[in-house]
């Protein structure tokens, strides 16, 4: 009997990636909703609809319009241009029946690299993306965009893993960097580009604003929405692409980018609940217009908060408020602390709160080693007349 010939090939996947149908009908439906920026014939980046008549961006994407010539100097005339334009279609070849264009005003925040911009003809926008304001634990997400390294439509890039900042992985990557540190400095000073942009290596990967992720498109996705399902037929928003990391990899020459390990290159985007409370800071009625009706948050000076939570930071302020949006119950619990000297009787108090008497000429009361607790189950009857209260115990002693 001959002898089997092994050839190893990977066919078995190391991960599941696979979609139901129900999921990639979803999914098909979200794709119409994002878009590109184009400015001067280029593609910018990636945007997608939200809200009434807004796009949202990663902010270089719109810092490359109106700055073009990294000066420093914005000149926003530009996103109101005739050459600057917003197409959906799967192709930024073809010519959009709609040209959506762009205010020059807009919101933006540097540290999340987030940009919010509103179309001046909303009218037949593609439907607007349910986004989430709250934090959801999530183990991968689907991007949108296109960036795709081998073609210029728009793509899919689905279940792209999410990386921990503890994650053994990220450890490696900073220590493999730490050693080859100056062959990176040498080969950027050698091409003219800034040596010190590898001194900046993974800065930033541990914010808790962030999300760490694997995907295959490139450049162009910046401003790609990150997707994610808490069901089949329910798809949120939890992020948007922004950049990735080490930064430095993107100012390489193309012959040794290679070279750079793929399993220390990662993805960020910032999370769209941080999105979140930087809009509703700035505007409730947009965050409403973007979030929906339950997305405002309550006036805090109207709220009435403990002293103990507004000396706190605005994250942890508005943390608590959120809490008490989904919701409050009454705690009916008081606790009653009986002090005083050794043998002045606050044990046969307590006793005799409890309905509990005894003949003190014949039996004496031990004195207590250190504190004892009691939990009794009470009607606490209000006396409005002379301003007390009356405290009396249920028959069933509990």
């Amino acid at each position: 009997m001959g002898s089997l010939k092994s050839a190893w090939q990977p066919f078995k996947k190391e991960h599941d990636d696979t979609l139901s149908q129900t999921m990639v009908l979803a999914l098909h439906e979200q794709m119409k909703s994002v878009g590109v920026l184009i400015s001067g014939g280029n593609l910018g980046g990636t945007v997608f609809r939200v809200g009434s008549k807004y796009v949202m961006t990663a902010l270089h994407v719109i810092n490359n319009i109106i700055d073009p010539t990294k000066t420093g100097v914005w000149d926003v005339t530009l996103l109101e241009s005739t050459d600057t334009h917003i197409n959906f279609h799967e192709s930024p070849l073809t010519p959009p029946m709609v040209p959506y264009r762009l205010k020059r005003d807009f919101m933006y925040n540097v540290d999340l690299d987030v940009a919010l911009l509103e179309v001046t003809n909303p009218s037949n926008l593609p439907m607007k993306l349910n986004l989430c304001k709250d934090e959801i634990g999530v183990t991968n997400v689907s991007l949108i965009g296109y960036g795709h390294p081998g073609q210029i439509k728009k793509c899919l890039d689905p279940k792209c893993e999410i990386v921990h900042p503890n994650s053994h992985r990220i450890l490696s990557a900073q220590a493999w960097l730490q050693q080859n540190k100056n062959f990176f400095k040498l080969a950027l000073h050698g091409i003219g580009r800034n040596p010190a942009l590898v001194d900046k290596g993974y800065q930033g990967y541990d914010q808790s604003s962030k999300l760490i992720f694997d995907c295959y498109m490139k450049r162009g996705a910046s401003g790609a929405p990150a997707l994610t399902n808490d069901n089949e037929r329910s798809v949120q928003v939890v992020g948007i692409l922004t950049h990735g990391l080490p930064d430095f990899y993107f100012s390489l020459p193309e012959l040794m980018k290679p070279q750079f390990p793929k399993n220390y290159r990662l993805e960020v985007g910032a999370k769209m609940k941080d999105i979140f409370n930087w809009i509703n800071s700035q505007s409730r009625e947009i965050a409403k217009d973007l979030f929906g009706e339950g997305s405002q948050m309550p006036d805090r000076n109207q709220l009435q908060l403990p002293k103990e939570i507004t000396d706190m930071d605005n994250e942890t302020v508005e943390t608590y408020i959120r809490a008490l949006e989904k919701g409050k119950t009454e705690y009916n619990n008081i606790r009653v602390m009986v002090v005083g000297h050794f043998g002045v009787g606050k044990t046969t108090l307590v006793n005799r709160l409890f309905g509990q008497f005894k003949d003190e000429e014949t039996t004496e009361t031990p004195s207590t080693n250190g504190i004892e607790t009691h939990v009794r189950q009470c009607n606490i009857i209000s006396d409005d007349k002379n301003e007390k209260m009356i405290w009396k115990q249920k028959k069933d002693g509990k």
